[in-house]
């Protein structure tokens, strides 16, 4: 393998590892933001019955989030390698 080509190896790589690293970060934080979220609705409601609309609400916006995060990974333009 050439210089030139090891570079371009070498940078593609870190390229790769830099998205998948911010990908896991933003995919943490929404994470850790729904389980505050259930912990906070579970944790107020102290022996009282909790309303299914408290819990169910914060799982489909994540679920959803989560859903259309990937989609946009997926097929959007972000990341596509550009036709030559």
């Amino acid at each position: 393998m050439n210089p030139a080509r090891w570079d371009a190896a070498r940078s593609a790589f870190a390229i790769a590892c830099a998205v998948f690293a911010a990908v896991w970060v933003w995919l943490g934080a929404a994470t850790t933001l729904f389980m505050a979220v259930l912990l906070a609705v579970v944790g107020s409601a102290s022996g009282d019955s909790v309303n299914a609309l408290a819990l169910a609400v914060p799982t489909v916006l994540y679920t959803v989030a989560l859903i259309g995060y990937t989609l946009y990974l997926a097929v959007g333009p972000r990341y596509r390698i550009p036709a030559s």
